[in-house]
């Protein structure tokens, strides 16, 4: 891939599960975590828990915890990036460390689809559509 084009995986994409209530996620056990109550005390970030949940960046399942490696690698501190880098690398071996970079679908058979030239989404201000706002 050379930058400019941006794969998506849409069979990957499909899988994805958004019905993680707020009342489901209080109720996962903490091993469901990338970043446990405990932890994230430890590195002064557990005001940002959710309610009564037992910790940040929920990882019940594959679509969650590629999820929770998107939004580490968007907002989450250099401690915090380590502990879901790490605990979703432990829990799901095959999504690997280079996954959350672009790398390639993990269906077997499934061939990648450009979505034609990169716009630098999410780079800043003038750089497409979600690019920052005000900044």
């Amino acid at each position: 891939m050379d930058g400019r084009t941006k794969q998506v995986c849409f069979a990957e994409i499909g899988k994805i599960s958004a019905d993680l209530t707020l009342k489901k996620r209080e109720s996962l056990p903490t091993k469901d975590f990338a970043v446990p109550e405990s932890k994230a005390k430890k590195i002064g970030v557990a005001s940002e828990i959710q309610g009564d949940s037992k910790g940040k960046y929920p990882i019940p399942d594959r679509a969650h915890a590629r999820n929770a490696l998107a939004r580490v690698s968007q907002f989450g501190t250099p401690a915090e990036k380590k502990m879901v880098r790490a605990k979703v690398h432990a829990k799901y071996p095959d999504i690997g460390e280079g996954e959350e970079k672009g790398a390639a679908c993990k269906t077997p058979g499934l061939k990648l689809k450009s979505k034609g030239k990169g716009r630098g989404l999410g780079r800043g201000k003038g750089h497409g559509p979600i690019g920052r706002m005000g900044s």
